[in-house]
């Protein structure tokens, strides 16, 4: 039988270092300042809650002794299964880190499942470092740059050829 070499891009448990956060991993291929693409990969609409820094004043007191936050109402984020969205990265490492959680969670309560009452309670073992490499491969599509304010538009008035040599002329467009 011929032997073949796995990926360099595919995950594992040889590859992957069980000693990074899950944060690490995912700053590892994003900050929070970049705009980011994900998909909800699972079969149920996923929703999450998202408290930007903006929304948030921390005071202290004249002492010094006391720290105050005054956080203002977060934001309520839903992704239909195979939706995908583009969101800022701080929002995405919550988003991402949740629906891991929730997919772990779930595909335990499938493999077992129905637990009674008084059973112990279950270790969903999210430190597993080999899915969460794989769960995020999943569910973080890639950074986006968005244009915001604008349009491409097709020039209506371009003629496709040339009369000369016959080949394709490039359609301008409108920034």
């Amino acid at each position: 039988m011929p032997r073949i070499q796995p990926k360099s891009d595919q995950h594992t448990a040889a590859t992957v270092n069980v000693k990074k956060l899950f944060r690490e991993r995912l700053i590892d291929r994003f900050k929070a300042t970049d705009f980011v693409r994900v998909i909800n990969p699972d079969n149920e609409d996923f929703t999450w809650s998202y408290l930007p820094s903006s929304k948030e004043d921390l005071q202290m007191s004249s002492d010094g002794m006391h720290r105050y936050a005054l956080r203002e109402e977060p934001e309520y984020y839903l992704l239909a299964p195979g939706e995908s969205e583009v969101i800022i990265g701080e929002n995405a490492y919550i988003m991402i880190e949740a629906l891991f959680k929730k997919m772990v969670a779930k595909k335990l309560y499938m493999d077992h499942g129905d637990f009674k009452p008084g059973q112990p309670a279950r270790n969903f073992n999210f430190s597993d470092a080999l899915a969460q490499e794989q769960l995020i491969d999943k569910i973080y599509l890639g950074k986006e740059q968005p244009n915001f304010g604008s349009t491409n538009v097709e020039v209506a008035n371009d003629t496709p050829t040339t009369k000369d040599s016959g080949t394709a002329r490039p359609k301008s467009t409108r920034a």
